[in-house]
């Protein structure tokens, strides 16, 4: 008789068993999995911050460092010619102008609003004819007697007849304190100080034999005349609806906005760096003119540079900026070791403390500890002041 082959398989107890451990090595896999994921995403945040970071501060860079281009020192004699730059009912923008009720000065290459802007931070502004948001005002040309601009090659980097022009005039000048260079703005023949390249003629005839020719603003909606003779950007922190929603709570946005040549205020801002908590200012100078920087100014509010002129402006030889902004997003593992941070050189010795201690709790950021944070630093020589 045939013998029965018995057939067998896994018992319920070891099918219990394999899954059990079975579903242990999926929900570690599936743990390891989203701290993987975690990481990713926090690491792409703080990689997209980074990326932000450096194309909004070089934008910034840019324009410290042209502070001063295309701008006068003197008027001619003494005789000034009025302009306007911000409203004076601005208590933030307005102490940073130039124009004080009917009195009118050469603008200052640099001015800090020391901490007059959002939540105290500093404001800065910036005045140069190349501040805009238009690559014509990087344009320029000299011109002699016969009112005939030098023409460049390529011809791309001539001026267009529309473009509104300022015209600067290099001169000795005679004063109490003996011979200097100075630069003079040029007046039109009616008084006023601008004019489309078409209308050069109508330039004060009197002037240096090679006379300066800046672009000021590309015209493009066919104004008669500018504001003011130079343009000025403005940087500084402010709250927006606008803010990302991975931000923390309290922080804001730092913007550029250049002044309108048509309007009494600005132009629409630029957003140049997100989740900014603040933003520190300070310049050395070279007071004695010895060549040596050694002198740091903070100032006071609300302009830390009052008692400056223009000229004055051209001693700065270094420009350092502190801005402390959040690094990635929220991160409910990360515990951040610092309620206080420096915003700012460390204190020295001397009483030359650049910056100021940030603390988040009192400044509105009550879930500071659970964001990395980064102190962005800018040490920029302006170009143009010497």
């Amino acid at each position: 008789m045939a013998s029965l082959k018995k057939n067998t398989g896994f018992s319920m107890i070891e099918l219990l068993v394999v899954m059990a451990i079975f579903g242990f090595v999926i929900v570690g896999a599936s743990q390891m999995f989203v701290q993987v994921l975690r990481d990713y995403k926090q690491q792409s945040e703080i990689t997209m911050s980074n990326i932000e970071g450096i194309v909004g501060l070089e934008l910034m860079r840019r324009d410290v460092e042209n502070a001063g281009y295309g701008l006068f020192w003197d008027w001619r004699e003494g005789t000034a010619i009025a302009y306007n730059e911000v409203d004076p009912a601005d208590t933030v923008a307005g102490p940073l102008s130039d124009v004080t009720g009917t009195t009118f000065n050469p603008p200052r290459a640099l001015v800090i609003g020391d901490n007059t802007a959002w939540k105290g931070s500093d404001r800065l502004a910036v005045k140069a004819v190349n501040v805009t948001m238009s690559e014509r005002t990087d344009k320029w040309t000299y011109f002699k007697s016969d009112n005939q601009p030098y023409l460049w090659n390529p011809p791309t980097e001539n001026l267009l007849d529309t473009d509104l022009v300022v015209v600067i005039s290099p001169e000795m000048v005679k004063d109490k304190l003996g011979s200097r260079d100075a630069r003079i703005l040029v007046p039109l023949t009616n008084g006023q100080f601008s004019a489309t390249v078409a209308n050069r003629s109508q330039f004060n005839a009197r002037r240096q034999e090679f006379s300066f020719m800046f672009v000021v603003d590309p015209n493009v909606n066919n104004k008669p005349a500018l504001k003011m003779p130079f343009n000025r950007a403005d940087f500084y922190i402010n709250s927006s609806p606008s803010l990302p929603a991975n931000c923390a709570q309290g922080t804001g946005i730092l913007y550029k906005a250049v002044v309108s040549q048509e309007g009494p205020g600005f132009n629409a801002p630029l957003p140049l760096l997100d989740c900014v908590a603040d933003m520190q200012v300070a310049v050395v100078s070279d007071d004695n003119s010895d060549g040596t920087a050694e002198t740091i100014h903070q100032g006071a509010a609300p302009d830390a540079m009052a008692a400056w002129d223009a000229k004055a402006t051209r001693n700065i030889r270094e420009v350092q900026i502190y801005i402390l902004a959040q690094e990635g997003m929220r991160d409910s593992t990360y515990d951040h070791p610092r309620p206080i941070e420096r915003v700012g050189a460390p204190p020295p010795p001397a009483a030359l403390t650049v910056g100021r201690d940030f603390d988040f709790a009192a400044n509105g950021i009550p879930d500071w500890r659970r964001y990395r944070w980064k102190l962005y630093t800018l040490v920029l020589k302006p170009m143009n002041l010497k």
